[in-house]
């Protein structure tokens, strides 16, 4: 996926899960679109911010998921813990993004 396509997948989410009511997708998008415009240091930390923003684009389409088959009435996936850990990876490698009040 080229950054151009996970922006407008981004995009597209934010959309999505403003119809549904889930700010931890918007929250998710801006920081995945921060870690977008970065400018790794090292080939290490490319390789990791890549596979960050994947893990980004991949939970984002999660929840947007989960939250579709909660209004069909099926229970909520638990997903807590890989919003969780995503938002710790992003604020690792980009430092000062706020963190927000994780719901969805």
């Amino acid at each position: 996926m080229e950054y151009q396509d996970i922006r407008q997948h981004l995009q597209t989410a934010r959309q999505a899960s403003s119809e549904m009511g889930i700010t931890t997708v918007q929250a998710l998008a801006d920081a995945t679109e921060a870690l977008l415009s970065m400018q790794p240091a090292t080939p290490d930390s490319e390789v990791e911010l890549r596979e960050t923003v994947h893990r980004s684009v991949d939970v984002v389409s999660l929840l947007i998921h989960d939250a579709g088959r909660r209004r069909q009435g099926y229970p909520p996936a638990a997903l807590h813990e890989a919003v969780h850990t995503l938002f710790e990876q992003i604020e690792r490698l980009r430092p000062g993004l706020v963190r927000p009040q994780l719901t969805h």
